[in-house]
This record gives C-alpha cells, structure tokens and sequence, in this order.
C-alpha cells in the first residue's frame, strides 16, 4: 500500500496479481477491488481522514495478505516560513505545512512551544515578549512520529538604530511618532529621567507614543533597546 494523504479518494498499492483486494475500516469494507496481472491496484473511496485506521485484505486461491496503514503515515512536508525572520523580538512565527501535523519549536536544540496546522496547513507561534536571539527549528512529524521534516533559522541580536522622531515633534502633541530597528522597545524620558511612555517599534520600525493631554514643553530623551534593554541608543529633543 501506497503512503495516502489526507482527503484522498483513492489508495493504491502492489499484491498477489490478480488478487481480489478489499479496503477496510475496522470491520466496515470501504472498497473492492481486483488486482492486475503485475498485482496493482486502485481502490475507490470517500474521502479518507488524517490518522485513519486501514486494512488491505488481499486473497486469492485461500491464501490471505493482510496490510495496515494509518492515513497520513509518512507524508509530511517541511514547513515554510510565512516570512524572512532576521532579527529577535518578533513575537509571532508563523508558516505553512502539512495540515493538521504536530509541530515543535525548539530553541538552541530546546524545545520551547508546541503547535499543530490547521486543515489549510496554516500555523502560529506566539510569544508576547518576543522571541529571543539564537538558532531556531521548527519540527514537523507525520502521524506517526517517525517521518520529521524540520526547518532550522536564526534569529540574530537586533542592532539598534539611534531612534529619530519624524511626526509631532511640539509642545502639545498627542502624538509623537519616529522610526527605529524594528520590534525594539522604545522609551520616552522626561529631563529628570522619569518614564513618560513606552511602546514597541512596529516591524517596519515605526514607534508611537499617544498623550491623552498632550506632550509639555520641555527636555525629553527617546531610548530604544531590544526586549532585555541592550544594545541601547538614544536621542535628545527638546519641545518648545
């Protein structure tokens, strides 16, 4: 018997030429069929389900050969990043593969989440805080655990771009926007170093602070960093 995906409507394989050939499911027959003269064969069947149970029963003259196969077993593909992921503090790694497959993401060889695609093959990793720097793979396994396809990538130490404000740089200002590396933390410090706001720069860069009353006049100071504050660069502007 052939490796059968998910959804297939057919399941093939090679016996006893010229065997009489049955497909089951449990007890329940799905499909009969006979052999050709070089012993293949092609049963016709509903859709068949991910990490369904089969039986090929094959007979000719008494003699039997039985055959199991779970759907699934073997076929899984090796999963596609949705997108190029350079540098840490991304919070989401997402990709297509196989649907339905169990995946592991591990971290310098340690495995630190778990996911399984959806029937479109999609899938999530999600961390809040970001991922860290350091080398990544992501692991797919067929149903049985015994195939695995992995995808290995790096994520590299952010360098930070000295942040620069490009919007909203005045007294006043509900908004003060400026750009920055992408994913870095970005703080905004009044003249005695008091926290005044913080966000996180978008992954094109850009940051946004909002002020419900307004910015006042004053000596700020715009910190960016990655998520565990290195790397640091700053910038000094004042408001009038």
């Amino acid at each position: 018997m052939n490796t059968i995906k998910p959804g297939a409507k057919a399941v093939t394989g090679t016996t006893t030429p010229n065997a009489n050939v049955t497909l089951k499911d449990g007890e329940r027959v799905l499909a009969t069929a006979k052999a050709d003269k070089e012993g293949a064969y092609t049963l016709v069947t509903k859709p068949l389900k991910l990490r369904q149970s089969l039986t090929i029963v094959s007979e000719l003259d008494g003699a039997t050969v039985t055959e199991t196969k779970i759907v699934g077993a073997g076929f899984v593909g090796t999963p596609a990043l949705a997108s190029k992921l350079t540098y840490a503090n991304t919070n989401v790694i997402s990709g297509k593969v196989t649907p339905e497959t169990k995946l592991t993401l591990k971290r310098d060889g340690k495995t630190i989440a778990y996911a399984t695609s959806d029937k479109d093959g999609s899938f999530e990793f999600t961390k809040r805080a970001g991922f860290v720097y350091g080398d990544y793979e992501v692991v797919a396994k067929d149903v049985t655990g015994k195939v695995v396809k992995v995808k290995a990538f790096t994520l590299k130490k952010a360098a930070i771009a000295t942040p620069e404000n490009t919007k909203g740089v005045k007294a006043g200002t509900k908004a003060l926007i400026g750009k920055t590396t992408p994913g870095a933390v970005v703080v905004l410090k009044d003249a005695k170093g008091k926290q005044v706001a913080k966000v996180k720069a978008s992954w094109a860069g850009t940051y946004t602070f909002t002020f419900k009353k307004g910015l006042a006049k004053g000596s700020y100071t715009v910190i960016a960093s990655d998520y565990a504050g290195a790397g640091a660069k700053q910038a000094k502007f004042s408001l009038k």
